[in-house]
């Protein structure tokens, strides 16, 4: 699967690499603006902060899946109708991550398992804020390690790369050059491929694929060949009208679409 990700993330930064890093900076600069100018008031910037992150994440989201990508998304949760829901939501993600800092191990765990929150805040827009946390923890089963190995690559392979670069500015006055642009462009499009690989991460969790189960034997397989013991099958429908209409949440009772593996309230597995 990382590697899927990592190929898919690489097609839509090479398609579109000025655009994606532009949006990108302007994010950076508006986020320095609100934090030099309302640096005593946190009250007023942390709230603008966290809901341009969450307008970044849904950014590279759409770049993910091939749609247009402008600096429009950015502020995407600044709406009336989202900024609310988007700011409580990403501060309830920010205080859960706080309190398990002090845990060892757990913290980098928390971190994956929260991982989903700002795309669930911004494409489902029936989902409370608490509830995107919760919905987030049990979507990411059978992806955190993944997603964990994914960051512990692209960190070791964005080292590798400067130190190549820097090998390279050894060379007397072409070589310092190429180095130097190298190790500037190459800190400089991490960001934009890390937050292409998570919203890919995001993206294939929806659709189900590459989804892994713990089985009793020691290893893992696919979920379409796990076995289902002691299970209930909820919402089998019966012919073709029934399949288009989608299928009822045993749990809460929302309707959802036919396509869709989670609930959109609360988060059950189909």
């Amino acid at each position: 699967m990382i590697s899927y990700v990592f190929r898919r993330a690489l097609d839509i930064l090479k398609s579109k690499p000025f655009m994606l890093w532009g949006v990108s900076l302007l994010c950076v600069v508006i986020t320095f603006c609100v934090k030099l100018g309302a640096g005593l008031l946190p009250v007023i910037s942390v709230p603008i902060v966290i809901t341009l992150e969450a307008g970044m994440a849904a950014l590279y989201l759409d770049g993910y899946n091939g749609k247009e990508v402008n600096s429009k998304q950015l502020f995407k949760g600044f709406t009336k109708e989202c900024f609310p829901r988007v700011t409580a939501g990403m501060l309830w993600q920010y205080l859960w991550t706080i309190i398990w800092a002090f845990v060892p191990v757990m913290n980098y765990i928390k971190i994956y398992q929260y991982a989903f929150t700002p795309y669930i805040l911004l494409t489902r827009p029936d989902v409370s804020p608490l509830d995107a946390l919760k919905i987030s923890m049990k979507e990411t089963e059978g992806y955190k390690a993944r997603m964990f190995g994914a960051g512990l690559l692209m960190s070791l392979i964005l080292l590798a790369v400067i130190f190549v670069f820097s090998i390279i500015m050894i060379i007397p006055v072409i070589g310092w050059m190429v180095g130097f642009v190298g190790i500037v462009a190459s800190i400089a499009l991490f960001p934009l491929f890390s937050g292409l690989v998570m919203a890919g991460f995001y993206e294939e969790a929806q659709r189900g694929n590459f989804k892994q189960v713990y089985q009793p034997y020691g290893y893992n397989t696919p979920m379409q060949n796990a076995p289902v013991q002691n299970e209930t099958v909820h919402n089998i429908p019966q012919n073709q009208d029934e399949a288009s209409a989608g299928w009822f949440c045993a749990q809460c009772g929302a309707k959802n679409s036919h396509q869709a593996l989670f609930c959109t309230r609360c988060g059950r597995a189909k």
